[in-house]
């Protein structure tokens, strides 16, 4: 028994793929990377929900999912992997609107959302730069 806990323990160290190196100021470009990524086109003032592009988006979702994983923060100070959390949190976010709600297939309510607030899906990249916001508070 205590043979195969082990055997399982190190398949799945082994399995785990390998953990990139990586500074914040890399964070912030995969995150200025995947914003720009995870928009959807606009054609002719309308944004583009046709299943092509949602799952083009679904795809980059789920490779910056496994990539934000793969990245081995745990030495970085802690507001910088709070960075890191909250980067790896939106890319979920993306990711769990794909693969759960759907809201674009099944709910014809969500339509006439996107038409009062246009920009709804987009508010969440409108702080400083686009860049992940950082609990740093400014020197005073």
């Amino acid at each position: 028994m205590r043979r195969q806990f082990m055997a399982m323990f190190v398949g799945m160290a082994v399995c785990a793929g390998p953990v990139m190196a990586a500074t914040h100021a890399e964070l912030v470009a995969r995150y200025d990377r995947f914003r720009q990524e995870v928009a959807l086109p606009v054609k002719a003032g309308v944004p583009d929900h046709t299943p092509a592009a949602m799952q083009a988006r679904a795809a980059v979702a789920d490779k910056a999912v496994a990539d934000l994983l793969a990245i081995d923060s745990s030495g970085w100070p802690t507001p910088d992997r709070a960075d890191h959390l909250m980067v790896l949190a939106e890319a979920r976010s993306v990711q769990f609107q794909h693969k759960v709600l759907r809201q674009w297939q099944r709910d014809p309510s969500w339509w006439a959302t996107l038409e009062r607030q246009p920009h709804r899906h987009e508010a969440r990249s409108r702080h400083a730069g686009g860049r992940p916001p950082c609990h740093r508070s400014p020197a005073v």
